[in-house]
């Protein structure tokens, strides 16, 4: 099924500049390739793989390709809580409530 990326509140040529920019920097050596994703409420408006998983042997990254993020997911997931915080009509979200609100004994 084709989204139309207006849609969902995106530009167009915008994220056509995205692609390209990715498709600059893996020319220019600044990354090996890059696997892209944006989407919003559960909708694809553009997924792209480019580039090599590994440069050296010429082998090209695929939609399955596994990548090592260390830690970086930590502030992945801070980013989100803060921004499920702000936008929030409770004062914070069920994962901050205390432990025996959310966990009932079993009976």
């Amino acid at each position: 099924m084709t989204v139309n990326v207006r849609d969902l509140g995106f530009d167009g040529a915008r994220l056509g500049r995205v692609r390209k920019q990715l498709e600059s920097d893996i020319g220019a050596e600044r990354c090996h390739g890059a696997s892209l994703i944006v989407a919003r409420r559960g909708r694809i408006a553009l997924e792209h793989v480019l580039g090599h998983a590994d440069r050296t042997s010429g082998k090209k990254l695929g939609p399955d390709a596994v990548f090592t993020s260390l830690s970086v997911g930590k502030q992945f997931t801070s980013a989100l809580v803060l921004g499920l915080v702000s936008t929030s009509s409770s004062p914070r979200p069920a994962a901050c409530s205390p432990r025996s609100r959310r966990c009932r004994p079993k009976s």
